[in-house]
């Protein structure tokens, strides 16, 4: 097979596509993250298992998110015959980089470790260097935040680009002949009108803002890396963790496992908005809050279907979680799939019915 990544410039700027075997295909997928805190603890079946679970999704792609670690090449070889795709970022996510000669040779050194050990696998369709590192830099105020003054900013600048745009680019070019490679994800802030005209976009204005379902239609880009909403575990899952006395809302216990500075108030607003209601147990809060994320995710699938062929991928936040608690993923940790599994699986299913 063949897969390359289509970005020559449009009448709508510039496209995010796949085409493999030169047929452009939308990616219908998910990030993936760590099946586990403890890897060890997780093994090659953990790994396999979320390319089943991806595979009955009916999703094409997985991304493997450059916040956790390299997966196992059981990993690979599953999704080798699963018929997924790979898009496989460096381990590299919201943080800048040193400049000092002996992190620079770590990483060439780990680069070329995992360029010689993946790159021959067919379900590879990507390399990209980092998670939200340049966007964050250009554009969430880190400098102001940390009061890095002007010498240190440009310091701190060139160690970005000369790794990711030089030692890391260079590094595919000469090892990996076939494979793209982009530098960061996504291409631009959400929020500005570069997002929806060229490369990749996290969107994530429903979840970070107060923005209602509704808002995917008007934020579908030309291919959505990162999106998501959270819900919480079912009762089965909390109590294989949490001790009975705890098991409920605003326990010590429960409030730990919300990792969000959002706290619960986005799936609050949601199931009032979506569905009429105020839970009125701990059990009950858990179905409401994964029926709202299932619509979440229905929508904004369908949002981004609907906009084909400018738009060409939807990669959910997330597939996997690595702890039990709220998240924004499809398959709680231990293996419990969510109401929003079925939605997704549903809602991938029509992209054949589509043009």
């Amino acid at each position: 097979r063949t897969i390359a990544l289509e970005q020559r410039p449009d009448s709508s700027g510039i496209p995010f596509t796949f085409v493999v075997n030169q047929r452009p295909v939308f990616a219908m997928g998910a990030n993936v993250v760590p099946p586990d805190q403890f890897l060890p603890r997780a093994g090659d079946s953990a790994w396999v298992r979320l390319v089943h679970d991806a595979r009955d999704a009916n999703m094409n792609m997985l991304r493997v998110w450059g916040g956790g670690v390299y997966p196992p090449d059981a990993f690979f070889s599953a999704c080798d015959s699963a018929g997924i795709m790979v898009w496989q970022d460096f381990m590299f996510a919201n943080a800048m980089v040193p400049d000092d000669d002996a992190f620079v040779d770590n990483v060439r050194d780990e680069v070329t470790d995992n360029l010689k050990r993946i790159q021959h696998h067919a379900c590879l369709a990507l390399w990209c260097g980092n998670n939200e590192v340049e966007v964050a830099w250009r554009n969430w105020g880190w400098q102001r935040s940390w009061s890095i003054d002007a010498a240190d900013s440009t310091r701190m600048s060139n160690a970005y680009f000369d790794l990711f745009h030089t030692v890391i680019a260079d590094q595919v070019k000469v090892l990996d002949h076939e494979h793209a490679y982009i530098t960061t994800s996504p291409g631009s802030n959400w929020g500005n009108a570069q997002g929806l005209r060229e490369h990749d976009l996290h969107y994530w204005g429903v979840w970070h803002t107060d923005s209602t379902f509704a808002s995917f239609r008007g934020n579908t880009g030309r291919f959505v890396s990162e999106y998501g909403f959270q819900s919480y575990p079912d009762s089965a899952t909390w109590a294989a963790y949490v001790s009975p006395r705890s098991l409920r809302s605003g326990s010590r216990e429960v409030s730990m496992r919300q990792f969000s500075y959002r706290t619960d108030r986005p799936i609050q607003m949601a199931i009032r908005r979506e569905l009429g209601q105020e839970p009125r147990s701990f059990g009950a809060f858990c179905d409401a809050s994964q029926e709202v994320q299932a619509i979440a995710y229905r929508e904004a699938i369908m949002a981004h279907l609907d906009a084909r062929p400018r738009c060409m991928g939807s990669l959910l936040w997330q597939l996997n979680d690595v702890w039990p608690g709220p998240s924004w993923s499809l398959v709680s940790y231990g293996g419990r799939r969510k109401s929003a599994f079925d939605a997704v699986r549903s809602a991938f299913a029509t992209a054949n019915q589509g043009p």
